[in-house]
């Protein structure tokens, strides 16, 4: 009775499993699927050793593809009061929409929320001042553009004696 019952039910289950599983891996291993869709979602690529061609499947190799990375500050100079926004009290924050560019410099910047006295454009200077490794997309370069905030605030200043 067991036996019968194993025959019918548990055998028919666990060798289409085995099969699936053997067949997946099988088309993993040799390429016959995937490996474009793998390059796209920036999992597993396939990478060429030699020349561009290469028809030897032995050649072949596994590698990560590049994740996508952020902007990266490596510099960013301090903003600076004005005499006249220091004189007459002013806080707040500026906000700048700034366009990072592929090529490492950047493109434009243009104030979304800006202070009285010349605040906005010192924040806008310290902006076109600012340095950076640009993101990337699968290792790629990209332009991208997001908005920073350039706090200015007294006591802040008087704490670090600015």
């Amino acid at each position: 009775m067991f036996a019968t019952w194993f025959l019918q039910r548990v055998l028919p289950f666990t060798l289409t499993l085995l099969v699936g599983s053997l067949a997946g891996g099988a088309s993993g291993l040799f390429g016959w699927s995937g490996a474009s869709e793998r390059a796209e979602t920036g999992v597993l690529v396939f990478k060429e050793r030699g020349r561009r061609g290469c028809r030897d499947r032995a050649a072949r190799r596994w590698t990560r593809a590049k994740k996508s990375t952020p902007v990266v500050y490596t510099y960013e100079p301090n903003t600076r009061y004005t005499e006249e926004a220091m004189r007459r009290g002013v806080t707040g924050v500026v906000r700048l929409r700034v366009t990072f560019g592929a090529g490492g410099r950047i493109e434009r910047v243009e104030p979304v929320l800006g202070l009285p006295y010349g605040l906005t454009e010192q924040a806008e200077r310290v902006a076109w001042a600012t340095r950076f490794t640009p993101a990337s997309e699968h290792g790629v370069p990209i332009t991208v553009t997001k908005e920073v905030d350039y706090v200015f605030s007294l006591s802040d200043r008087m704490k670090a004696g600015l």
